[in-house]
Order: C-alpha cells, then structure tokens, then sequence
C-alpha cells in the first residue's frame, strides 16, 4: 500500500519503504497525478513539466519519466499499474494499491470542520494533518498555485480554531492556534493581532507589548512600511490601559487626553468609579459567548455615565470577537416604528456579506426586507413575502426579527446595545418582549439603558421602560460617583494624574 506525505519534505513510501525517485521530474510526475485524482491526458502532462520543449520532446521525456517510474515500483516489489489507472491516452492516480496521502487528509478534515459538521476536534485534526509548504523547494507555477491554495486553508482552520475558543473564554488555547497562526505566515499582522489581543485578555501586557513590537519590526524590515492602523491602534489602546489602570481593571479603555486639553467625546472620557459594573457587564458578555444570552437593563439618571459604561463594555465585547450593534431611542414626538432596533440591525449589516446572510431561511430575510430595506440590496432576488392580514403580518415580523438575530449570533456571538429606550415606541418594546423568549441558549446579548426618573413611580406604569423593566433578566442600577471618584475624574481630563 502506498503513503504519501506531500506536505512539507516530500515522502512517498511504499509498505513502509521509502521509494527513491530518479529524477527531480520523475517525483514531481508521480506528485501531481497522486494529489490530482482526476484523469489527465498525456499531452497535458508533457505541457506541464515540459512546457518549454517541443511537443514531440516533452512528450518522448514524459514516456522515459514513466517508464523510469515503473521500474522504482518494479524494485520495490510492487507494479505501477497498481497504483495508476491507465485508460487510451490518460492516466490516473487510483487502483488497489493507491492508499493513504496527506493533502487529500488535510482537505477533507478541513472541509468537514470549517462547514461546521465536525466540529473544534475535527478542525484540530486537520492543524495537525498540515505538515508543511505543498512540495516544499518545488518552483513550478503549478505548484505555487496550489500551495498558495493550501496554506489559504490552512490560515481559515487556524483562523477559525482562535475564534471559537475566544467565543468561549479559552483564551490561553486560542492563544496556541493564534502563535501557530503567526508562524505559518510571520507577515499576516492579522494573527499577530490576535496574539497581542489574546495575550492582554490573559493579563500579560508585557508579552502583548513585545509581541507589538515583533511584528512592527517584521513590517519594517521585510516590507518597508508601517504597520496597519487597526495593529497601531491595539498598541496604544494596551498603552493607555497600563497608564489609566486602576485596581481591578483588566482590559484597554480610551486614550487619554493631552493634557489642558478637554475631551469633546464620551468615549475619550476615562472610565472611573465603575469597576465593578463594568466586570458585571463583562460577565454577563462571556455567558453570551458560551451561549447563554439574556436581556439586561442599566438604569440611572440621565448624564450619569450610562452611556460610557457600554462603550466600555463594547471594547471589550469587540476584543472576545462579539460584533457590536448599537441603536438608540430618540425623543421624538412621532417615533419610528422599530427605530432602535433597525438602527441596530442596519449598523450590523455593513460587516456582513451576502453569503454570511444566507445562513438565515429566505422567508425571514424576505420579512426582514420590508423593515430594513438594506437586506434587499444585499440580497436583490429575495423577493416578497406572501400576504397576511395584519396581524398575522406583524407576528411574522417578529420572528423574522427574532430568526434574523439568533441566526447570526450562531455564526458570531452578537451583542446589541440600545441606548434611552424610555422613549422606545410601544414597536420597539413588543420585539424586544418578543426576542426575550429567543435569547436562552442563543449567543445574543442585549443591554438596554433606561432613564431611571422614567420607572420610578407607579403612575409611570405602561410606559416603555416599565414595560421592558419587568422583562429584563437583570437590573443594572448606577448611582452617583463619590466626592473621590468625581476629583480623580476631573484631575484625569485635564492631564493633571496619570
């Protein structure tokens, strides 16, 4: 039986005994028809490996190359015709003595584990099946291309390994796949940046620090340039946590200002005196990840921080690879029906691409459709949905909806965000009930904030945020910074604390 290692140091072995090829072509001959299955004409074959020659030539070394590679297999006990399937002109890699070969090992764990039917365990195994560069020191276009093919999968598998585990928590794991990642490919700042995020996640902002360096040194030295944005943006977001830390803190907030000069946004405001809040919110954040979502309220009177504390909790959302959607209530005297959640919904749209789409049934994005006409533009053959009356209509809606945002949280875990919902139309509140009843074993998170003064009494009952108070898992109540807290932040705005 023949065992093939195509991946990395070529080995071609035949019951255990290592076949020495004749020639450098001769290896590269039996090569492609092994890892290419399909049947391939003489002529074709002669036009690969010798396309430089004459016809008659290429075609008269093709004969010798076989005949050379006949009598390998002839030494070694065994027929070449027990491994080849030769039909008039053709030849194919096949028979009763064609066995075990990496690369086809390799594509179909990879294939079976990135459609999500086999699952961490099978992705794992196609890693470990990766030997190395396809036909490693050959310069042949052709198997440039394909091992070019290859390595791309084999990024997607690593790719794909680090994002599950850090949906889940297993950061020290994802930080394997992610070093793996960095060295299949030194030059990808996309597998360094996960490293640096991965390694601060652990508390180690040393090592993500170096690790910043390493691949800034990298660009520079083998591309002449600077690191992306998005790299440069980790380094300082890391820089700023160490600067800004206080006890308990774990992970990167803003920047902070030059000093004497004050901040004109929330989120270059630093975050003070909310520790424990924001460690709450993040708890509730790794639940959702490993799929328990829920709806959850943070209370508190207007300009008390509400909003600060989710841009917090967002970057950290972002940093455990959730996509943020983010909508808001507007204090209008004839809100839109569904304002917030659209707003949400349309924001989340410009990360997706069509395909990533289709993982929800047809007839709910279809539904969908009629409420955020973006879908539509994404997908322009979805077509109407049938007619119902209006009720019928409204309850499909909400399915839609809820069917639309469970979907997607099943390909990336979703946390939504929605700002001043006392002043949510009655719309809004009845799908975000309705989405209530979706969320338990969902990866979808959502955190609402209501105005405190708006829930107080009970002459405020019916109101959109009594309503959604009564339906919130958890209530999140912020009160008042102390005397302490309210110096330090003004001392930290105008530069005058590290």
């Amino acid at each position: 039986m023949l065992r093939v290692r195509l991946l990395g140091d070529v080995d071609v072995r035949w019951q255990g005994r290592p076949l020495q090829f004749p020639t450098h072509k001769s290896r590269l001959l039996l090569a492609y028809l092994i890892h290419h299955r399909t049947p391939h004409t003489r002529q074709e074959l002669a036009a690969l490996l010798w396309g430089e020659m004459p016809e008659r030539q290429a075609r008269a070394n093709l004969k010798t190359t076989l005949w050379r590679l006949r009598r390998v297999f002839r030494e070694m006990g065994a027929s070449f015709e027990t491994c080849m399937v030769a039909g008039r002109g053709h030849l194919a890699f096949g028979g009763d003595g064609a066995g075990e070969v990496d690369t086809h090992v390799f594509e179909r764990l990879a294939d079976s584990g990135l459609g999500g039917g086999g699952g961490d365990q099978v992705l794992r195994q196609a890693a470990e099946a990766y030997g190395g560069p396809f036909l490693a020191g050959c310069d042949e276009e052709w198997c440039l291309v394909e091992r070019q093919r290859l390595a791309m999968i084999y990024q997607q598998v690593l790719r794909t390994l680090v994002a599950r585990h850090k949906e889940r928590g297993e950061y020290r794991t994802a930080l394997r796949w992610a070093r793996r990642l960095v060295e299949h490919e030194a030059l990808d700042e996309g597998g360094h940046q996960e490293v640096i995020r991965l390694l601060h996640l652990l508390g180690d902002t040393a090592g993500a620090l170096r690790q910043y360096q390493v691949c800034y040194d990298m660009v520079q030295r083998e591309l002449g340039t600077m690191v992306a944005a998005e790299t440069r943006g980790l380094y300082e977001q890391i820089v700023a946590a160490r600067q800004e830390a206080r006890e308990g803190a774990t992970l990167p907030i803003a920047p902070a200002p030059p000093p004497d000069v004050l901040p004109v946004k929330a989120s270059e405001i630093p975050l003070v005196g909310r520790e424990r809040e924001l460690a709450e919110l993040v708890g509730y954040v790794e639940q959702m990840m490993k799929g328990e979502g829920g709806f959850y309220l943070v209370t508190g009177e207007a300009g008390i921080g509400k909003t600060r504390l989710l841009r917090e909790l967002a970057s950290q959302a972002r940093w455990r690879g959730a996509q943020v959607l983010w909508g808001q209530g507007m204090e209008i005297e004839h809100p839109v029906p569904y304002q917030p959640v659209t707003e949400a919904i349309r924001q989340g749209l410009r990360e997706l691409s069509a395909a990533e789409l289709v993982t929800v049934e047809r007839i709910w994005l279809a539904t969908l459709g009629t409420l955020v006409p973006e879908v539509r533009r994404l997908l322009p053959d979805l077509g109407d949905p049938p007619p119902l009356d209006p009720e019928m209509a409204r309850a499909r809606l909400l399915e839609a909806v809820a069917q639309y945002l469970t979907g997607l949280a099943a390909v990336k875990p979703q946390l939504m965000v929605l700002e001043d919902l006392h002043w949510a139309d009655p719309a809004t509140v009845d799908v975000l009930l309705y989405l209530v009843g979706h969320l338990s074993g969902s990866r979808l998170l959502i955190v609402g904030t209501v105005r405190s003064e708006s829930v107080g009494d009970a002459s405020r009952e019916g109101t959109a945020g009594h309503r959604l108070m009564g339906a919130a898992i958890r209530r999140l109540r912020l009160t008042r910074l102390s005397a302490e807290d309210i110096e330090f932040l003004l001392l930290r705005i105008l530069g005058r604390v590290d």
